[in-house]
This record gives C-alpha cells, structure tokens and sequence, in this order.
C-alpha cells in the first residue's frame, strides 16, 4: 500500500526567542504556507515564485530532540529545541523556512505529515552578534515508531538538516490506559492542546457542584527562558480531565502568574472551559523578562494575596477552590493577617499540581495547608482520574446549594 502525504499548515509551532545577550530580537510569522520536498533537493513551484532559492551550502545550528511522554491527556507529546547562532543570520538574508516531516514506520498504514513554517528574524543594527537564537516546537502522537526529518533554510539557500526516530509505547501499569489518539496518529500539540471541549452531560443524581479554578501558568524552573509547549500540558490536562466529570456542572476561572503578577485570564461560571481562550494567554507571557515592580521585596506574596482576597472573598457560589498548577517559590508565605481573613470563607480548598521531584511546599501549597485545604500530587497519567474522585468526594461530604438545579 503506498503511502500517502499529508501537509499541514504550521499550526503547531510555538517560537519562543531568547539571546544570550540583554538586546532582543524580533521574529515574525509569515501567512503563507510554503512547501519543500522532505529531501530538500529541489524547492517546490511555488518556493521558486517567491524566489526561496534550494539548499546550497551549510547552515550552523544545533538542535535537540525531546524524547516523548505520556501527557496527563493520555497522548504522547514530543518536540525539539533548536538554536542558531546570532552571527548565522545575515541580513538582508533573514527569512527561515522549516519544515518538519514525520514518517510513521509503525504501524505502516498510517500517514506521512508535514508540518511547514516561514517565519523573519530581525536584529537591531546595535545588537552585538554574540549569542544565540532558540526556538521549539512540539506535536503530539499516538503510539508507535516515528522517522523524523527536521530541515531549515534560509533564503540564502543555506540548510540545516538533521533526522531522528521517536519510539512512543506504552509501558508498565500505562498500558490498561486507552490513548486519546489512534497509534500512528499525529496532531498539532498547540490546537490538541488547546482545542474546545463539549460540556459534559450532568449527574443523574441530581447533584451539581460548582467549582472555582485558580491557574498557575508559570512553570517549573527558573523564569521562562525557552519553554516548550509540552510544559504546559500537565496543567491544561489536569482542567480538562475535571471538565468531563459528570458532577462537575460549572467551571469558575482565573489564570494568573506571579512571575509576571498580573492576572491573565478570567471566566465566569459557564458549564466547560473556553479552551481556546485561555490558549492565548500564553501569548501574554514575558519570557525571560523581570519589570521593575518584580523586584520588589515580597512582591509575588503582597499580588498572590491581593488575588486570594479578590477571589475568595467575593465568591459565595463555589462548592469548591481548586487551585491547579505547579508549586513554585519554595518555602514563600502569605501574611497570617490576610490568611486569618480568608479563614472567614469555609468553602473548601484543594490543590491539584504535577509532581516534581523535591516535593516542597511553595506559595500555593503553603496557602491551601494554613486554610485547611487538602493536596493532590499527580505523578503519572493514571494518577489523575484517581485524584480528582478523591477530591470530589471530599467535596461531597458537604451540602451544596447547587444540588438539584438543572436547566
């Protein structure tokens, strides 16, 4: 059976540009969607009328592939992280074309994608050409055996080419776990990741709980620099996992960040969350930036506290605060006076976060132990399912005014 090619356009592609150096460079998308062959020996008809000349001579980069996973959402995730040096891009000769080509070479049936990018790097005339350029990219994948042809040119006809193999299988206790995608599937990470999600028909017994969702959406590690998108899976797939038990009936949400201590999204009760919506809040995120107001002292406690007061306080319709997200600031507290107030709210409080390896309370761990609040780590895939019944039947062994209401 032969083959058969898929392209698509270059949905999945998050940039993320970071130097070595304090200057900034500035990259821009282009809206077409041009096509190179996977050998790259001759550009398509449609490169030449744009004037992409084809591969002639080396282009310097470094890339590195990052080795799949099992998301939260029960597919693979994957990705890459390249890097070019600053003194490679020469301009006027500044337009990069990418195209990653993934052959799956088990199960043979399934089809060959490629995933097609243009985008523009600009430097400013006094950037000092020291350094280098970062971006990633990420996709996800039902099981199977992949081949792998990463390959960018300029539109000097200079190229970078390198190939991998991705071996995505389920192992261990995972295999009882039924996937979200079909083996030798292959999605946009950034659409998958993202997309809508149809509300969830209500329990039949009659009971609703109405839950209001506080979201991290810094990540682990230090200030974000590179971050792919596959950092921020854990997270969304924690949402989206709550957003289909049948006796969750509505969803509440704010999204914040105390790196950049501002709130970034906010939904009022509807019965799922808009997903795509709160996609693009990552477009609001600074990487590897730090405002002035940041350095003050205590500065992520003094917002987090503001946040808690504005949330909490003003809410008497939730069965339940639920914050999700990773526990960073290790070891940060919030004033016991504003804790002392929050106190008079008796809602119960909960915290549904990704394992790390050290295991330390940080500013949200901290807040929900001194209001009572109850703490789920989830390590693997099939640890969530687990943890959020435990949290609602924590929730359950309390009266909620909802019960009953259907539409």
């Amino acid at each position: 059976m032969q083959r058969r090619s898929v392209t698509l356009r270059f949905r999945f592609f998050s940039i993320f540009i970071v130097t070595l150096l304090s200057s900034t460079i500035c990259i821009q998308a282009d809206t077409q969607d041009g096509r190179l062959p996977p050998d790259g020996a001759v550009p398509s008809s449609e490169l030449k009328q744009e004037k992409w000349p084809g591969p002639r001579s080396a282009l310097l980069c470094r890339v590195r592939n990052e080795p799949p996973f099992l998301s939260f959402d029960f597919r693979f995730l994957t990705g890459f992280i390249a890097e070019i040096p600053v003194h490679e891009i020469r301009s006027p000769f500044n337009r990069f074309f990418l195209r990653v080509s993934i052959n799956p070479i088990w199960p043979k049936t399934a089809k060959e994608i490629h995933f097609n990018r243009r985008f523009r790097v600009n430097i400013p005339d006094n950037q000092d050409h020291r350094g280098s350029m970062r971006f990633s990219g990420s996709f996800a994948m039902g099981e199977g055996i992949y081949d792998v042809l990463w390959h960018l040119q300029d539109d000097a006809g200079r190229f970078c080419e390198t190939r991998w193999r991705i071996d995505a299988r389920r192992s261990g206790k995972d295999r009882d776990i039924d996937l979200t995608l079909a083996p030798g599937e292959i999605a946009p990470s950034l659409v998958y990741l993202f997309r809508e999600e149809s509300p969830t028909p209500p329990d039949q017994t009659g009971r609703m709980l109405r839950v209001k969702l506080l979201v991290s959406m810094d990540v682990r590690g230090s200030r974000r620099v590179t971050v792919p998108l596959a950092r921020y899976a854990p997270v969304v797939s924690i949402l989206r996992m709550m957003t289909r038990h049948s006796e969750l009936a509505e969803f509440s949400v704010v999204a914040f960040s105390l790196d950049d201590q501002q709130i970034l999204f906010e939904q009022g009760y509807e019965k799922t969350i808009d997903f795509p919506a709160l996609g693009k809040t990552l477009e609001q995120l600074t990487p590897g930036t730090v405002a002035f107001k940041e350095l003050g002292k205590k500065q992520e406690q003094i917002f987090f506290a503001r946040l808690l007061r504005q949330t909490i306080l003003n809410d008497a319709a939730a069965d339940a605060f639920v914050f999700v997200g990773w526990d960073l600031n290790f070891g940060k507290k919030i004033d016991r006076r504003v804790l002392d107030e929050l106190r008079q709210n008796t809602t119960p409080v909960f915290h549904l976060y990704p394992a790390t390896r050290a295991d330390w309370r940080g500013l949200l761990g901290n807040s929900v132990k001194a209001l009572g609040g109850k703490r789920y780590k989830v390590r693997r895939p099939r640890d969530l399912p687990v943890a959020i019944e435990r949290m609602i039947a924590n929730i359950a062994t309390r009266p909620s005014c909802h019960t009953g209401q259907k539409d």
